[in-house]
This record gives C-alpha cells, sequence and structure tokens, in this order.
C-alpha cells in the first residue's frame, strides 16, 4: 500500500484544505501547474498564507557586485562621527558614505532605519564608497532639465529659490534650495547657481548691487557639471523668467475676462496702476512707451507722440491704465485669410506660449 504524503494532518503550516497525493510525482506535477506563473518567492507565500519579510529575503540573495555609477537600495547601519555604514546586504564589501553626512544634524532621523537609494561613487579595495544625496538630486533635476517648460504648470509650478546672491561679472552667483533634499535634511541643501545679470528682473535693473545677498525665486533655464557626479552640477537660472511666468498667468486671466466683458474687467479696467518705464519705440509702424507694472509683472505700450517721447526716461514712475489687448494676426497662406495668432497655448496643463499684448493709456 503507498503511503499517503501532505495531507493536512502532517502539514500544520497550511490554513487550507490539503489535497491527498498519492505519489511525490502528483505532488509536485500539481503544485507546478498551480503556480507556474509565479515566482518562487511568491509561490511560497500563496502556498503557506505568509508574507515573507522583503528584507530577510533580500539577505539571503548570493553577493553581488556593483560598479562605479550604479544606484542600490540599502540603509544606515551605522553613524558615528567619522562616518556613516550601511547595510551591506547581499553586497560583498563594506558600504560607506563618500560625503560627510554628519554636517547634517537631522540626517540620522530622516534616514535610520529607511531604505534609501544610493549612488556608488567609488570603490577601493573591500569599501564601496556611496553618496545618498546624489539620487535625490537626480530625481528633482532630471525631469526639469530633460524639460525645462515643465516648470511652467499653471496649478504647480516648479521654481527655485536662489539665495546669497554675490555680483560678480556677467551677473551674479547663488545658492540654489534642492527642495526635496532639504525636506529630507530639514535643513537646506544647496548647489551653485548662476543667474546672468539679463536675467535678474523682467525688464532692466535699476542697480545691480541692490541683489547682492538677496533671495530670488527662479526658472533652471540650462546647467554646467563635471561628468558622473551631479553634486558639482552649477544651475543657470532666471528669475526673468519666473516673473514673466507670474505676469503671463495674470495676462490670460485679464484677457479672458476682456473678451467676455464681465464684472471682473470692469473692475481692472478702472484701476490705476503705478507703473515703470522701461524703454520707448519710434519707428514708421509703431510710436510710444514701454511700461512695466511691477505688482503684475507684466509690460505693455503706451501710445505716445513722436514729439512727446523725450519727456519719458527709463525707470520714470508712471500712473496707467489697463484699456485693451493688442491682437496680432498673420496671413495664413494655406488658406488665404488673415487669421488671429493663438493668445496663448496651454498643453498638459503647462504654459508653452503667451503672445499677449496689453496696452496701457497715461492716467
Amino acid at each position: 500500500m503507498t503511503k499517503k504524503l501532505f495531507t493536512r494532518e502532517n502539514n500544520p503550516l497550511a490554513d487550507f484544505e490539503w489535497p491527498e497525493y498519492k505519489t511525490q510525482v502528483e505532488r509536485i506535477k500539481s503544485f507546478s501547474k498551480r503556480y507556474e506563473h509565479l515566482d518562487i518567492t511568491e509561490a511560497f507565500e500563496a502556498h503557506y498564507n505568509i508574507k515573507i519579510n522583503p528584507q530577510t529575503e533580500l539577505c539571503n540573495q548570493m553577493p553581488t557586485d556593483v560598479n562605479i555609477g550604479d544606484i542600490i537600495t540599502t540603509n544606515i547601519k551605522s553613524i558615528s562621527k567619522d562616518n556613516v555604514v550601511f547595510d551591506s546586504m547581499n553586497h560583498k564589501a563594506l558600504i560607506q558614505s563618500s560625503v560627510n553626512l554628519n554636517r547634517y544634524k537631522h540626517f540620522g532621523g530622516a534616514f535610520l532605519g529607511k531604505d534609501i537609494k544610493v549612488k556608488v561613487d567609488r570603490i577601493i579595495k573591500d569599501i564601496i564608497y556611496v553618496n545618498p544625496i546624489s539620487p535625490l538630486l537626480d530625481e528633482w533635476l532630471n525631469p526639469i532639465l530633460n524639460d525645462t517648460d515643465s516648470q511652467k504648470n499653471l496649478k504647480e509650478p516648479i521654481s527655485i529659490k536662489v539665495k546669497d546672491l554675490q555680483l560678480q561679472r556677467g551677473g551674479f552667483m547663488g545658492k540654489a534650495v534642492i527642495p526635496n533634499v532639504s525636506d529630507l535634511l530639514g535643513e537646506d541643501y544647496v548647489i551653485d547657481a548662476f543667474i546672468p545679470g539679463s536675467q535678474i528682473v523682467l525688464n532692466i535693473p535699476e542697480n545691480f548691487e541692490e541683489y547682492n545677498g538677496l533671495t530670488v525665486d527662479a526658472f533652471i533655464v540650462n546647467y554646467m557639471s563635471k561628468p558622473n557626479d551631479s553634486s558639482k552640477m552649477s544651475l543657470i537660472c532666471s528669475a526673468k523668467e519666473y516673473l514673466k511666468f507670474q505676469g503671463d498667468k495674470n495676462l490670460i486671466k485679464m484677457f479672458n475676462a476682456w473678451c467676455e466683458e464681465n464684472e471682473y474687467w470692469n473692475d481692472v479696467s478702472k484701476m490705476v496702476w503705478e507703473g515703470s518705464v522701461t524703454g520707448i519705440i519710434n519707428s514708421s509702424k509703431k510710436c510710444g512707451v514701454f511700461v512695466e507694472i511691477p505688482e503684475l509683472n507684466i509690460t505693455g505700450m503706451v501710445d505716445v507722440a513722436a514729439d512727446q517721447l523725450v519727456n519719458y526716461k527709463p525707470h520714470q514712475s508712471v500712473n496707467i491704465k489697463l484699456v485693451k489687448f493688442d491682437e496680432k494676426t498673420f496671413f495664413n497662406n494655406e488658406v488665404g485669410q488673415v487669421q488671429h495668432v493663438d493668445p496663448y497655448i496651454i498643453k498638459d496643463g503647462v504654459l508653452k506660449k503667451c503672445n499677449l499684448k496689453p496696452v496701457f493709456e497715461f492716467v
């Protein structure tokens, strides 16, 4: 008589009714078919109705090699005055931090006991030196650097603060605060940033030196970095682009109200704004004065006779009203008619272009 194997009575781990198998081959074939779409861990969990600790599973894997530039997952094993040691898990060598993390007083509390991604900086003998900051920096910066327009999200714009501006030839050097790294560390994490002089304000600065030591909001327009080391990156930023974006949002709101001739437009059209002259134009097609409304971050033009232009100088304070918008047109050869230029273009919630030109008049 064949002995019955693996019944409920001799397998107390199971919480379900076990079928009785007459032979080992019969049992193996049945289980193979039942769990053919699962890996070993998933099959074990399903069969015994238990959850395997991922950390235990990871530790039981065979040791693997790593290369410089690899991103690996680990957690902090210990923090001391001299260094931070990470759990080697399934790696052959000791893992230590390549950056001084002791300067960040909240680092231990933020990372201790949590799985984090780190980037392999260098490998010396039996020690793997990793940077826990680089992956976080890449996570925030890479989407922006791949598509700088993504910062101009109308609901959630992605700006960066550049603090401690220092005037130098060509513009300002400052420190850009990286939000996600700073949030995790509990203090500002900064990298170098440069703002060209032409990008510090919306139009023209009256005095460059007044920006020394200040903090401004900006958009990232480009970057410079050392190969394979994002922590040594230097950002190129523009406060002008950020201010223009804020102004474009105001223009779109007022333009839509102007088109609808609604109550909001009636209120706006009656308001008197304090403006600043940014320049003049005197050509065969246009003649007038350009004026910025700092409060709204918008710039428009006031029609002025040519012989009156001498009365206006850059940075002169003037009072103005918004009276309308200049509707731009072009001749479309494909359809053989004059058409309006799109006043603005929004795609997936991101402002791609704003062609709105407000028209002011002096009060």
